[in-house]
């Protein structure tokens, strides 16, 4: 059986200032403090540095399927990591105030 636990990252530039970026990181879990289980996959580790600088097409239909070309700023991540980068698209709200 397998559960899942959430937990959140630290702030690495808090505890490594000079921390060369991307990095990678091992994940480890314990219950005493003592006796450590490593994941056998790296945390990656990645600037939040990174910008988007331009979208083509600027617009695509209600149905979706059109593909989508967007340029980014890799502030320095090596194109070993690009496998791991994800888009995800969430609807803006625009309010129409007749004052």
């Amino acid at each position: 059986m397998s559960r899942t636990i959430t937990v959140k990252t630290p702030n690495f530039i808090e505890l490594c200032p000079n921390l060369e970026l991307p990095s990678e990181a091992i994940i480890q879990l314990t219950f005493d403090g003592n006796y450590f289980t490593e994941y056998k996959y790296p945390f990656l580790i990645y600037s939040s540095n990174i910008k988007i600088s331009g979208i083509e097409p600027k617009c695509g239909p209600i149905t979706g399927g059109k593909e989508l070309f967007i340029k980014i700023n890799l502030d320095s991540i090596y194109s070993k990591y690009l496998f791991s980068l994800t888009c995800g698209f969430q609807a803006k709200v625009i309010l129409n105030l007749t004052l």
